[in-house]
C-alpha cells in the first residue's frame, strides 16, 4: 500500500554527566541547510519556475500560484 522509505539509520550520542544530566546529540553530518526560507524560494523558482508553490481550493477549482510568480511578487514587493 505503501511505498517502502530508505531512512538513514539514527546514530545516537549520548554524553552522561556526573550529575546524572544526559546530553543526546546526532551523531550524523548535516547537509548545509538554507539561512532562511528566501533561499528556498529563490532555489525552486530558479529550478523549476513553473511547479506550484502554493495552492488554495477556490470554488470548484483551485488558485495555483507558481514559485516564479511567488518570487516576482515577494520582490515587488521588497522594492
Amino acid at each position: 500500500m505503501f511505498a517502502k522509505q530508505d531512512y538513514l539509520k539514527h546514530q545516537l550520542l549520548i554524553d552522561h554527566r556526573e550529575d546524572g544530566e544526559m546530553i543526546m546529540s546526532s551523531g550524523l553530518t548535516l547537509d548545509p541547510v538554507a539561512q532562511n526560507t528566501g533561499e528556498w524560494l529563490h532555489r525552486w523558482a530558479a529550478e523549476t519556475p513553473d511547479a506550484v508553490f502554493l495552492a488554495e481550493r477556490s470554488g470548484p477549482g483551485w488558485n495555483k500560484l507558481k514559485y516564479g510568480d511567488a518570487l516576482s511578487q515577494v520582490q515587488s514587493v521588497a522594492a
